[in-house]
């Protein structure tokens, strides 16, 4: 993602979050450039579900409350 390389960085992270769907993992200060980076790559739809999902971690994580302004943004982004 460093490199701007943002649809190779979104396959990668596609497979990451395949491999972690039912795992709990904790949250972290780089998920909202995660998500970012799949608008960048023209992914509005997919970084959408993935805040989605990430906002249900509330659950056990309450840290995942910090991407509800994210999920705000995405939906008002215009392509």
């Amino acid at each position: 993602m460093k490199l701007k390389q943002y649809e190779q960085a979104t396959k990668h992270y596609d497979a990451s979050f395949k491999l972690a769907k039912y795992e709990k993992f904790p949250y972290s200060e780089g998920f909202d450039e995660v998500i970012e980076a799949y608008l960048y790559a023209g992914r509005k739809e997919d970084a959408l579900i993935i805040t989605n999902d990430m906002l249900k971690r509330q659950s056990y994580d309450q840290k995942f409350k910090k991407l509800e302004p994210l999920k705000e943004k995405l939906l008002s982004y215009e392509d």
